[in-house]
């Protein structure tokens, strides 16, 4: 059985969020009681000071390996503080059983900036432990019920500009190359005229069934707004580049595939906690997969190629939580950079995706 719980709005805005954990198809409130000392910003605080600090040197050059205990150990007292024992003791019995695993985290926007993939219990990340989901606490139901196969007709593959160094587009234009051996299944932008994707080809690509978007992240006009992802954040009509969730208002998707690559803008990187899930949901798609921070390019093309190459190999026929998971396995090698760690799936993680062409 997954282990299930539910995140809710703090009491407080600095507060600990609400938890609520399932046993056996009833809900009980775990939050800690009042005295509790959990404080969300210096959380955050330290998240992100860990994550600036180490993609900054891996910006610089540096190998920063996920799997050392210096870096793992930063995310174990982050486990400890965050998640109540209840929690922690549900995740450890059905790890320990010889069955499969899953958590689901029915999530409230609130919460999205959460850094739930990186928390080290001890024995690892969650995010490489077990197949994770969020599943986003709406006010309007999104369009999730249907078959457990979906079929992928066709693949928008969305670039920003200067969001890669040239001498990285030509890998990513070979992203979806192993399947892509039909006529027109694939729309790329740009597609060889040096003209990168702005806003209008973002939503003409809503009938998609995968749209796949490698863009500029861990953008804000200060300290107190949002985040957002931009196509082109020094074009001086940023309206047209900028994707927030004020101008995603229109956007219908089809029960479509969104795989958000948010690429660290900064020269020295940064570790900005953000979440782009619950409005894509709510606009129609199926799943999304998301960064919780900027990663670098490198890691944006090669591990995208390698996720579409465990999502749609039919002789697979792995989940899109599977085909995420083993992904990610197959990058803990890696000891360059640990960014690979910072993707997130929303939506159900049954989902076997087939190309038909």
């Amino acid at each position: 059985m997954p282990v299930e719980i539910i995140v809710l709005p703090p009491s407080t805005p600095d507060a600990r969020p609400q938890m609520l954990l399932s046993a056996d198809g009833i809900w009980r409130n775990v939050t800690p009681a009042a005295g509790d000392p959990f404080s969300a910003k210096e959380f955050r605080k330290k998240v992100e000071q860990v994550l600036t600090i180490a993609m900054q040197q891996v910006a610089l050059g540096q190998q920063v390996n996920a799997m050392t205990h210096g870096f793992s150990s930063q995310f174990a007292p982050l486990y400890l503080e965050l998640m109540p024992i209840e929690v922690r003791d549900a995740i450890a019995a059905m790890l320990a059983k010889q069955e499969p695993s899953l958590l689901k985290i029915h999530l409230h926007p609130s919460a999205e900036w959460i850094p739930w993939e990186l928390l080290h219990d001890g024995e690892g990340f969650l995010g490489l432990r077990m197949p994770m989901v969020r599943l986003p606490v709406m006010t309007q139901p999104a369009r999730i019920p249907g078959p457990t196969q979906r079929e992928v007709h066709s693949v928008y593959n969305l670039l920003g500009n200067g969001a890669l160094d040239a001498a990285i587009i030509p890998d990513w234009e070979k992203t979806f190359a192993t399947f892509n051996n039909g006529g027109g299944w694939e729309t790329r932008c740009p597609n060889g005229n040096g003209q990168f994707a702005t806003l209008d080809e973002f939503n003409n690509a809503a009938a998609a069934d995968i749209i796949h978007v490698t863009c500029h992240g861990g953008l804000r006009e200060n300290e107190n707004a949002p985040y957002y992802w931009s196509l082109d954040p020094l074009a001086p009509l940023y309206f047209n580049y900028r994707i927030t969730a004020e101008n995603l208002t229109t956007l219908k998707l089809q029960r479509s595939l969104v795989f958000g690559n948010a690429c660290s803008t900064a020269a020295g990187g940064n570790g900005a906690l953000h979440g782009f899930g619950a409005i894509f949901m709510i606009k129609g798609a199926l799943n999304f997969i998301g960064t919780l921070a900027p990663i670098t390019q490198k890691t944006s093309v090669d591990f995208a190629t390698a996720f579409y190459g465990n999502l749609l190999d039919p002789a697979k026929q792995l989940g899109i939580g599977d085909a995420l998971l083993k992904t990610k396995k197959g990058f803990v090698a890696n000891v360059a950079d640990p960014s690979y760690l910072f993707y997130s799936l929303y939506g159900p993680p049954d989902i076997v995706y087939r190309v038909v062409h």
